[in-house]
């Protein structure tokens, strides 16, 4: 049974205050993901989930990381296969779009993931295994990296889950330690 707390109740307020406050989550449908990138101001960041059988895929607008930092709210039912995408402003024609690697081969649930471990990765995911929570943070590390794109070696960018996440298959190429898709990435479920 879920709780409500009427804000007319509270210290004599009107009875048209607000609407009720659920005390119970049990209701709340969506996740409210923070990702912090420290180091890409400016970066177009994008979230989107597509699990492999299913038959639809969810993708949110796009944003710009201002202040370090970008918010999207997800459905929890949509964390589960969810890949972060970045296009950072110094990239040139790289023919893909860099996905966050949540997880590089080799790595546990919740190990720490520096430059050098990330940079000589040959293979990743970047399928988070999603959460049922009603917030989530996640600390994600981008660097500019050069990287074979049309015409020979471009700017690129790599970028990482600075600690290693809960992770879906597949494990993907990633030279040099760079994800890239032309589309969404199909995750599959464990």
């Amino acid at each position: 049974m879920t709780a409500a707390i009427s804000l007319s109740a509270v210290a004599g307020a009107p009875a048209h205050a607000a609407p009720p406050i659920a005390a119970d989550s049990a209701q709340v449908t969506t996740t409210l993901l923070t990702l912090k990138f420290p180091s890409c101001e400016g970066c177009e960041v994008g979230v989107a989930s597509f699990v492999l059988g299913s038959t639809d895929d969810w993708s949110a607008k796009p944003k710009v990381v201002k202040d370090g930092t970008v918010r999207f709210v997800v459905p929890k039912d949509r964390t589960d296969g969810l890949s972060i995408t970045v296009r950072a402003p110094w990239e040139g024609a790289t023919g893909y779009v860099t996905n966050v690697a949540l997880r590089y081969k080799g790595q546990d649930t919740w190990d720490r993931v520096d430059f050098a471990t990330a940079r000589t990765a040959k293979r990743a995911s970047a399928c988070w295994a999603g959460t049922d929570q009603d917030a989530a943070t996640m600390k994600v590390r981008v660097r500019k990296v050069q990287v074979e794109g049309y015409g020979g070696k471009v700017a690129g960018t790599i970028a990482w889950a600075a600690v290693t996440q809960d992770w879906l298959r597949p494990v993907v190429a990633s030279p040099h330690g760079v994800v890239g898709t032309q589309d969404v990435m199909p995750c599959m479920e464990s």
